[in-house]
């Protein structure tokens, strides 16, 4: 039997120290757009972006997850037949999505950009994004492929290489005079090459390719019968990623528009520390072959060190938002401060809930996902619609932390049901007692300083950080033995 806790630490960390490549690059691509933008211009960019963002549901329809679910499942079997066939299928289907969405960009381009966008540069954008749409289906399959597989090598390039290729894209688009539309074309590009460098390493996994599609209807009904709840688990997460922008370009200034778009993504850069995309292969894998001890190991340590390792990070960043904000995006953008800080609470929680639901839906409970992240969704519509009226984008911050906190509460009830485990709430109220304590010894100190900002975090950090890990000992959240054998494992795994 595979060494799954070697497989789990060593894809953990390849996955993390990609996953905070990617985020910083995303972040740093905003940060590179507001020095070309405007702040209109920057938050048209994203309210259009966000709005195709929001469809893709409807052009993914869980699919994706589904080859996640079932690629490992096959393989486990030896079923290549089968493998061939849903790859296939899922393929098909996004292909026919995609191709409706596009007619639907095309068909009503001009009435969106009179009427909600209210910028006649929208129209084109909607037509280019129209683009991205049919061109990221196929990046999107061969990732699944390489994760299906667990191939996070290569998997996890994906967001990197797509990233990384938009980024240097943008000057010479810029430099052109494209303006608003160079971000749009980068990310065609950066999406459209990825893809074509996956392919590398996803070659030596089309062997399945050799055998013939098998009960070609009964497979792709099997793929539906998951991938339907998983459709209203992605829509309840778009409402939840999505909807406050789309109401906010409705109701407020897309200058503010551009402004919740730059504290946003900047708290939600965040959840790449809790972010575990090896889990979901990987449970789905333990539980077909019943190892129920190791399920219990892996979600104790998740409930334990994700708020352990997250909470000093995120409070530091509480405490000197305005300075960051203003250092990366510029003074206009500090008005979100408040609606930053809100949502790194909110950010804070989803860390967790992220990863309960990712373990649900891999061993084959996506309807219990399904009725979490609605409820979750439900929340956040109803508080959004009120709130953002009254506080504009401090009311959007507001509905999707809460959101984000029922999230992370109900599924940790549900999963508990189902892999035993020791319930977390002592242990998370002695890591907030002690994110407490930091909090006040970082506000403390940096009051107590005046010397150079960084100086001054730096020198903060150290102190509250010290009290904070002598508390996670005393307490008990941690011990020096489980820590010394964590960091053997990762040693043992970076060697090999």
């Amino acid at each position: 039997m595979a060494n799954y806790t070697q497989k789990a630490v060593k894809g953990t960390g390849m996955v993390f120290v990609t996953m905070m490549g990617a985020s910083f690059l995303a972040y740093f691509l905003r940060i590179v757009l507001t020095k070309y933008l405007s702040v209109d211009q920057y938050g048209l960019f994203y309210a259009v972006m966000n709005f195709m963002m929001f469809l893709l549901i409807f052009r993914d329809m869980g699919l994706g997850s589904a080859l996640n679910k079932f690629i490992p499942h096959y393989k486990v079997k030896k079923d290549y037949s089968k493998l061939k066939t849903i790859v296939v299928s899922a393929l098909s289907f996004q292909i026919i999505f995609s191709l409706i969405i596009v007619i639907f960009f095309v068909s009503s381009a001009s009435y969106l950009s009179q009427n909600y966008f209210k910028a006649k540069e929208a129209y084109l954008m909607l037509i280019l994004f129209g683009v991205y749409v049919l061109s990221s289906v196929f990046t999107r399959t061969i990732r699944s492929i390489l994760n299906g597989f667990q191939d996070t090598k290569w998997y996890s390039l994906m967001d990197p290489l797509r990233l990384g290729i938009t980024f240097i894209m943008l000057f010479p688009l810029f430099n052109i005079g494209l303006r608003i539309f160079a971000p749009v074309i980068a990310f065609i590009i950066g999406v459209t090459v990825a893809g074509l460098i996956l392919l590398i390493g996803a070659r030596k996994y089309f062997f399945f390719f050799k055998y013939p599609i098998k009960n070609f209807m009964k497979t792709t009904k099997e793929m539906f019968k998951f991938s339907i709840p998983v459709v209203f688990t992605g829509f309840g997460n778009k409402v939840i990623s999505h909807l406050d922008t789309l109401l906010l370009t409705y109701f407020v200034p897309l200058a503010m528009v551009g402004v919740y778009n730059v504290v946003l993504p900047t708290a939600l850069i965040f959840l790449s520390i809790g972010n575990n995309r090896v889990l979901f292969p990987m449970t789905s894998e333990l539980w077909s072959r019943k190892d129920h001890v190791r399920l219990s190991e892996g979600l104790r340590m998740i409930y334990t060190y994700s708020f352990l390792i997250s909470v000093p990070i995120i409070f530091t960043v509480f405490v000197f938002s305005n300075f960051l904000i203003k250092l990366f995006f510029g003074a206009e953008y500090t008005s979100g401060v408040l609606a930053f800080r809100i949502l790194l609470i909110g950010v804070l929680c989803y860390l967790v809930a992220m990863n309960n639901n990712a373990m649900i839906s891999a061993i084959g409970k996506p309807l219990i996902v399904t009725k979490i992240i609605g409820m979750s969704a439900a929340i956040n519509i109803v508080l959004n619609i009120i709130l953002i009226p009254m506080f504009n984008i401090t009311g959007a911050a507001i509905a999707t932390s809460i959101s984000y906190i029922f999230n992370m509460v109900i599924s940790t009830k549900d999963i508990m049901r189902f892999i035993k485990v020791s319930p977390p709430w002592k242990i998370w109220g002695k890591v907030f007692f002690a994110g407490l304590v930091f909090l006040g010894l970082i506000r403390l100190v940096s009051d107590i300083l005046h010397i150079d900002i960084w100086f001054e975090i730096a020198i903060s950090f150290i102190v509250a950080g010290a009290a904070y890990s002598l508390l996670a000992l005393l307490m008990k959240i941690t011990t020096i033995k489980e820590i010394k054998t964590i960091l053997m494992r990762l040693l043992k795994n970076s060697s090999s």
